[in-house]
């Protein structure tokens, strides 16, 4: 019986590697009802926004080496500056909710979300893909 036991724990094993684990902020402006004609912008171009995460997330990726993603909401507000509303991390990867939020805070300001010639808050979703020793990061459109 132990024998079972146990050679049914190791079939399971990677089933609980593979976990998603979710987190809610407080304190973010409101984005919702705001419409955007241009989407905000980490940088000059998209390549900063990868730039950014790969270098924060390399002591992460060089110790585990996971395959996963981490989705991240991101209010913009209207003067460029990130809040962290929530993020949801599925597969391997184990980064504590308190560095992921000090990732985004670390950010600095955007380039906001316009409607016509006005800034606006904006809700951003930033996907953060892991396999083995990389990382990608793209900003997805809503």
């Amino acid at each position: 019986m132990r024998k079972f036991i146990g050679l049914l724990a190791i079939a399971c094993m990677p089933l609980f590697a593979a976990a998603q684990y979710s987190q809610d902020f407080a304190g973010c402006p409101d984005a919702s009802g705001q419409t955007a004609t241009t989407t905000p912008l980490f940088g000059k171009s998209s390549d900063d926004l990868q730039a950014y995460f790969s270098e924060r997330l390399q002591p992460i990726i060089d110790n585990q080496q996971p395959k996963g993603d981490l989705e991240l909401k991101v209010v913009i507000d209207a003067e460029g500056m990130p809040c962290l509303s929530s993020f949801t991390l599925n597969g391997e990867v184990r980064i504590e909710p308190n560095h992921i939020k000090n990732i985004v805070d670390g950010m600095g300001s955007w380039q906001p979300a316009r409607n016509n010639d006005q800034a606006v808050a904006y809700q951003a979703v930033i996907l953060v893909r892991f396999k083995g020793t990389k990382a990608t990061a793209q900003l997805l459109a809503q």
